[in-house]
């Protein structure tokens, strides 16, 4: 008997019957289990982390090869050629994982739909930023970057940018203004008038420069402010309002302690001028004390771990100040409205998701702190108790050797 086609296809309202008899049938294709293909940002990042991972790989063993058989070399494929590009692509794994994990969680969960999509990317990128701004001021704090004697200096010009970035992008010009874009908006303001006043501030033109030089309180006011900012949001639902109000009290914990951490760091001098009544000084030695320093000396001796500058007290309050903008940062990117409503559909206490989220923040910041050591060595040669207590003859480097004087009162220190 002729049966039309499709007959079969409602079955009494059961929709998996029809599939089911296709796959009975030897149709086994992805479609029919429910797995949807779709071209994505995740795949595509994906791909192009595998390319630049197999040039990254391909690239050190063609160096190694090298050294140990120089006659392998290829000529137009030059050392220093292959040692940039396999720094510059092994940095870049940095940024571009990070993006790919944040692109895979958002896959994950689909949490970004097309009416939810420029708020969520709005707390993504600026929560992420803050997630950055911490794991690169802990890395100077460790002296990871030990050329940079002013961050706060490059601190004010991303947080300028950002503002511009924040004021003009977060809102779809022409249409009507929403809550949510006035707030927004608001703290692109707030950054770009602060980033103008602390670039003065970080000027030659500063009529205070002298006495604020590794002491600007702008960007960490901005910090503050915009945890206070954010923490008053209101919310819907109660569940968003106290994870928007605890990302607003750790965010403002951070700036309040790098607030005090710039307060108790040793006052420096932006020249190394030593006034003299006498005029028994040679032309020689007045140039030396208006030179000015690259980078200011402390009146402090360094400490052994820490950047220059930096005194165990106010890597203290450093460290909770990284603390505080990381676990921010992590908060804010998991408390767009769509992502809420998915946790809230699983979950009704939000100390619980606070707790993971803390975790996870905690967790990453131990993270950053183990790739900050890999590769430093320990001078086995001296003695942990001498190493403390015996100040080097150059601040500024710590890698200076010392001098007979030093070498022989760090034997006497070890004798005791």
């Amino acid at each position: 008997m002729y049966e039309p086609e499709g007959a079969h296809d409602d079955d009494g309202g059961m929709d998996g019957m029809s599939g089911m008899r296709k796959r009975q049938s030897g149709d086994t294709s992805a479609e029919h289990y429910g797995w949807k293909w779709q071209i994505s940002a995740h795949g595509a990042l994906a791909n192009l982390l595998l390319l630049l991972l197999l040039t990254q790989v391909g690239l050190g063993v063609y160096r190694k090869m090298v050294r140990v058989k120089p006659s392998i070399r290829i000529k137009w494929l030059t050392g220093a050629l292959t040692k940039n590009i396999h720094s510059y692509v092994g940095r870049s794994h940095l940024v571009l994982a990070y993006i790919q994990i944040v692109l895979g969680c958002i896959r994950l969960i689909d949490a970004c739909p097309g009416q939810y999509f420029g708020q969520c990317i709005s707390h993504i990128v600026m929560g992420g930023s803050f997630w950055w701004y911490g794991g690169i001021y802990l890395a100077y704090l460790v002296g990871s970057f030990p050329n940079v004697s002013r961050p706060e200096r490059y601190e004010t010009i991303v947080m300028t940018v950002w503002g511009v970035i924040n004021f003009s992008i977060l809102h779809q010009w022409g249409t009507r203004w929403s809550h949510a874009d006035l707030q927004h908006t608001s703290l692109g303001l707030l950054w770009i008038g602060g980033g103008v006043l602390s670039l003065f501030l970080e000027s030659k033109y500063n009529p205070l420069a002298q006495f604020m030089i590794r002491k600007n309180p702008i960007p960490a006011l901005l910090i503050v402010m915009t945890g206070y900012a954010m923490g008053q949001h209101q919310q819907y639902y109660k569940f968003a309002t106290t994870v928007h109000t605890f990302f607003g009290y750790t965010l403002m914990l951070g700036g309040v302690a790098r607030l005090i951490q710039l307060a108790l760091r040793p006052s420096v001098s932006p020249m190394d001028i030593r006034q003299d009544d006498g005029d028994d000084t040679t032309l020689e030695d007045e140039d030396l004390r208006v030179k000015p320093r690259t980078h200011p000396r402390p009146s402090a001796e360094n400490v052994p771990g820490l950047a220059n500058g930096e005194t165990p007290v106010s890597a203290f309050f450093g460290f909770l100040s990284v603390l505080g903008v990381v676990s921010g940062g992590l908060l804010f990117q998991s408390a767009h409205e769509e992502q809420l409503n998915i946790t809230m559909y699983y979950l009704s206490d939000a100390s619980t998701y606070i707790n993971w989220i803390m975790a996870f923040s905690f967790s990453s910041v131990a993270y950053v702190l183990l790739l900050t050591q890999v590769g430093k060595k320990t001078l086995a040669e001296v003695s942990a108790k001498a190493y403390n207590r015996v100040r080097t003859t150059d601040t500024e480097d710590r890698g200076a050797s010392l001098t007979r004087e030093d070498i022989e009162m760090s034997g006497y220190l070890a004798d005791e």
